[in-house]
């Protein structure tokens, strides 16, 4: 009879046995499968970084089969993505398309307004562009625009309308503005906008449209730079299929010249002159038995007064309204106090014989204004008036 200790003994042996072996083929099997597991597809935005096997590879390699590269020990590798992260946003942010057109420039003027234009009058400032063909807008038909630009409304302004079609736009486009008063303080934003009425596209060079401006500051030195505003309110071409499209922009300046304002008088006190006469006599006589008789008189007088008073305002010369004829040679000024005008008597309108005024001109500095009077003056002089032909300028004697 056998031994049941030597049978059990057995049994355990071989139960260790099979479970090594068990262990070691599940092991051998694990690493089977994930060696032969590919690669995960990546994602469409991404791509797997490959490579190819030299043609002078170990032997039972295929030559120039692509290979997956492991990425710090990773296995399957990490995908990369195919467009670059932008900002650390995954997936990736669209990029957008660039709107500028490197070819074409808009230029806001640049100018000087002097002094001595009324401030009425408008001045009349080109927009322009350079060249807009089908070249330089890469095949897009522009047929329209708009945009923003900021001034100082304490130097210049606009009248109304503040733009007009011009130069590109003179011929069936419509062209628009409005003042918006967006500060801070004076400045004030211009936005103009403009379509093709028969959707003609824009097509030359030069002026695109003209600004309507006025000159508001009187100082010479002043100055109000135009300033074209930032996205969403820049300036843009605006193509037949609502494409928009923004060019290189060029700031204006607009600067005042001419001669400064003539400051107002200051008032000052006025004297009065006084005099003062003081007469003193004095008479004695005495009788003596001699019958002598002396008999004296004095008298004084004094007349006191203060220096010239000093005038109210400085002498100082300024430009005033020009006289109504277009040239006066040989003509005499004079002043008539009666009525506080001066006068421009007789002369020519030209250095040669039978251009001679007949009618004095008078001014009145009150108004500033300039008249030519009638017949009602009476003008002699202290001689016969002489000929056409004679250079004479004798002066006249002038009486209302």
């Amino acid at each position: 009879m056998k031994n049941p200790k030597n049978n059990s003994a057995r049994a355990s042996a071989l139960q260790i046995t099979l479970s090594i072996a068990l262990l070691s083929v599940s092991a051998i099997l694990f690493a089977s499968s994930f060696k032969a597991a590919g690669p995960a597809a990546p994602p469409s935005d991404v791509i797997a970084p490959t490579s190819s096997v030299s043609q002078n590879s170990d032997a039972g390699q295929v030559p120039n089969v692509p290979i997956t590269l492991q990425q710090n020990g990773f296995y399957p590798p990490l995908a990369v993505p195919a467009v670059p992260r932008q900002g650390g946003f995954y997936p990736p942010l669209p990029l957008t398309a660039s709107e500028g057109v490197s070819a074409i420039t808009v230029s806001l003027p640049i100018a000087s307004f002097d002094n001595s234009v009324p401030g009425s009058t408008i001045i009349i400032e080109p927009v322009n562009t350079t060249l807009i063909d089908p070249t330089t807008t890469n095949g897009a038909n522009y047929v329209g625009f708009q945009g923003d630009f900021i001034f100082d409304s304490a130097v210049i302004g606009f009248a109304t309308p503040q733009v007009e079609a011009a130069g590109l736009t003179a011929t069936n486009w419509n062209v628009s503005s409005n003042i918006l008063n967006t500060g801070p303080g004076t400045l004030k934003t211009l936005r103009v906008s403009a379509f093709s009425l028969d959707f003609t596209p824009l097509n030359g060079t030069g002026t695109l449209y003209n600004l309507r401006m006025l000159r508001v500051s009187n100082t010479p030195g002043d100055a109000s730079s135009l300033v074209w505003g930032q996205p969403p309110n820049t300036f843009i071409f605006i193509d037949d299929k609502l494409g928009t499209h923004a060019p290189n922009q060029t700031n204006g300046l607009i600067t005042i010249t001419g001669i400064p304002p003539t400051p107002s008088p200051t008032p000052t006190a006025t004297s009065t002159a006084t005099a003062t006469a003081t007469a003193t006599a004095t008479a004695t006589a005495t009788a003596t038995s001699t019958s002598t008789a002396t008999s004296t008189a004095t008298a004084t007088a004094t007349i006191s007064g203060s220096p010239s008073p000093t005038p109210s305002c400085a002498p100082a010369w300024s430009f005033r309204s020009n006289a109504p004829a277009t040239g006066v040679a040989r003509a005499v000024g004079a002043y008539f106090p009666t009525n506080g005008r001066f006068y421009a008597l007789g002369g020519r309108s030209a250095d040669t014989p039978g251009t001679d005024f007949t009618n004095p001109f008078e001014y009145n500095p009150a108004t500033d204004t300039w008249a030519i009077r009638l017949p009602s003056i009476r003008i002699t002089r202290l001689t016969t008036w002489p000929a056409a032909s004679s250079p004479s300028t004798a002066p006249p004697r002038f009486t209302a």
